[in-house]
């Protein structure tokens, strides 16, 4: 993904990866991947909804086997200025 106005964010894994059919269903609400831990599956949810509310997007790479990169942009100011105030 290209940025043209905004800061993009990402981080990456050497861990298991995300299969194919699970790699679009990643930020459901309740998706608890293949770890056992203590985690509810709602942390990618929540970040998906947050990233929203400030008019960005959030999405995620993987390869089986080889890590995932997920990642997020948030627009810079200029393209989406707080109301009451003109871009210029």
């Amino acid at each position: 993904m290209q940025v043209t106005d905004g800061v993009k964010f990402s981080v990456a894994n050497t861990g298991p990866g995300i299969s194919p059919q699970h790699v679009d269903d990643v930020f459901l609400r309740g998706l608890r991947g293949q770890s056992r831990g203590m985690g509810l599956g709602i942390g990618l949810a929540i970040a998906k909804g947050i990233v929203a509310a400030h008019g960005g997007t959030i999405g995620v790479s993987s390869d089986q086997g080889k890590g995932a990169v997920f990642w997020f942009v948030l627009p810079s100011e200029s393209a989406h200025p707080p109301k009451g105030v003109s871009a210029s």
